[in-house]
C-alpha cells in the first residue's frame, strides 16, 4: 500500500480535462485490481480501522489499495480524486467530505468507466456505483429513544429540555440521523413532554465548532437541561466538557455514536449515556469485497435503492446498536471492537 501523501504529491496538479480520458473496462486477466480509496479524514477514532480492515481485505483478495485522506477538505479531496482516477485505478471507494459538492467530480470518474462505492457517507447525485453503510436514520432514533427512555422514567410535570446538535452539514449522514431524532422526537414534542430548546448544525465534524456553539447555548439557559443529543462521540465530548465546567452533568442524558474508546470509557462511568456502535469490520469487508467483485464487473446482485438526490444508486444498509452500561460489554467487548481493560480502565483506580 502506498503512503497517504506520496500519490498526491505527484499528481495533485491533474486537470479535469484529463479525467475525461477513457479507459478499458475491468482489469486484464492476470492484472491486480488497483482500488482507489480516497478518504475524508482521520478526526475521527473508528475511521483507522476502516481503512485498515479494508485495506487487509482488499490485499487477501489480491488487490492492492491507494489511499489518500483529504483531512476534512473538499478540494484537496477533489484533487486526490483525480489523481486517483489516473494511476490507472479499477475502482474508487470514497468517504466524502462534503456530500453535496463531490457528485459532479464523481460522475467524471464514472465516465471513465471507473465504478464507484460511495462508503459510509451518501455522495449526492453522484451516481454511485454502490452505497454501502449503516442505517444512520436507525442510528438517530437509538439516540432519539435513549431521550424517550429518559422522558418516561423522570416522570415529571415539566416538558424535558433538550439541545439536539446535529452533525456536519456537510455530510448527508447529518440529514438521515436528524431525520431518525425527530422521528421519535416530534410525538413526544407534540404532547410538550419534550421541548427542545434549541437546534444546533455543525458546519464540520469538529469538537472545537461543536463546544463553540454549544457553551452559549447552555450559558443562556439558566435553568437545568435534562439532555444533549451528540451526533457523535466526538462532539459529545466537547459538550460533557461544558455542561460539566457549569456543572449541569449530574442526570443530564448525552447520547453519541461510533463507540469511540474514551466514549465507552464515559459510558461505563456515567458521564455519557449511550453511544451508537456501527459495526466497523463487517462495513470494511463487505466494501473490499464489493469493490473486487465491480473491478471485475461481477453483478452485485442488490435489491435495494436509495435516491442520491437524482439517481437510484444500490444500497447495502447494516444496522446499528445502541450501546450502554448494560450491554457492553457483551456489544462492544465481545465484539473485539475494545478491551475489557481499556473500556473499565478508569474504575478500576
Amino acid at each position: 500500500m502506498r503512503g497517504p501523501w506520496g500519490l498526491l504529491g505527484v499528481l495533485c496538479l491533474v486537470g479535469l480535462t484529463t479525467l475525461g480520458c477513457s479507459k478499458e473496462p475491468g482489469p486484464s486477466p492476470g492484472k491486480s485490481i488497483r482500488i482507489g480509496f480516497s478518504m475524508d479524514s482521520f478526526v475521527v477514532e473508528r475511521w483507522i480501522r476502516d481503512r485498515d480492515i479494508f485495506v487487509a481485505e482488499a490485499e487477501a483478495l489480491g488487490a492492492e489499495v491507494l489511499v489518500q485522506v483529504a483531512n476534512q477538505d473538499h478540494e484537496t479531496q477533489v484533487e486526490q480524486i483525480k489523481a486517483l482516477a489516473n494511476e490507472n485505478i479499477d475502482v474508487l471507494v470514497v468517504v466524502p467530505n462534503d456530500s453535496g459538492r463531490l457528485g459532479p467530480t464523481i460522475q467524471l470518474v464514472r465516465d471513465r468507466g471507473i465504478p464507484v462505492i460511495s462508503y459510509d457517507r451518501l455522495i449526492l447525485k453522484g451516481k454511485a456505483d454502490l452505497y454501502i453503510a449503516h442505517d444512520h436514520v436507525a442510528a438517530g432514533a437509538l439516540m432519539a429513544q435513549s431521550i424517550a427512555a429518559a422522558v418516561k422514567t423522570k416522570h415529571r410535570h415539566s416538558p424535558f429540555e433538550l439541545v439536539i446538535v446535529n452533525g456536519a452539514a456537510s455530510d448527508h449522514n447529518s440529514e438521515l440521523m436528524n431525520q431518525g431524532f425527530h422521528s421519535v422526537l416530534d410525538p413526544l414534542i407534540a404532547a410538550r413532554t419534550v421541548h427542545v430548546v434549541n437546534e444546533v448544525w455543525l458546519n464540520s465534524w469538529s469538537s472545537e465548532e461543536a463546544e463553540a456553539a454549544f457553551r452559549p447555548v447552555v450559558e443562556g439557559l439558566g435553568r437545568n437541561l435534562d439532555g444533549v443529543i451528540a451526533a457523535n462521540d466526538l462532539v459529545a465530548e466537547s459538550l460533557i466538557r461544558v455542561l460539566s465546567q457549569r456543572s449541569l452533568l449530574d442526570g443530564t442524558v448525552v447520547t453519541g455514536m461510533d463507540a469511540d474508546l474514551a466514549a465507552c470509557q464515559r459510558v461505563v462511568e456515567g458521564t455519557q449515556t449511550m453511544t451508537v456502535y456501527k459495526p466497523i469490520a463487517p462495513l470494511a469487508i463487505a466494501a473490499a469485497r464489493y469493490a473486487v467483485k465491480l473491478a471485475r464487473r461481477e453483478p452485485l446482485d442488490i435489491t435495494e435503492f436509495i435516491s442520491d438526490g437524482e439517481f437510484q444508486v444500490p444500497y447495502v444498509k447494516l444496522q446499528p446498536i445502541a450501546v450502554d452500561r448494560s450491554n457492553m460489554a457483551e456489544v462492544i467487548v465481545k465484539d473485539g471492537f475494545h478491551r475489557a481493560e481499556e473500556v473499565y480502565r478508569n474504575l478500576k483506580r
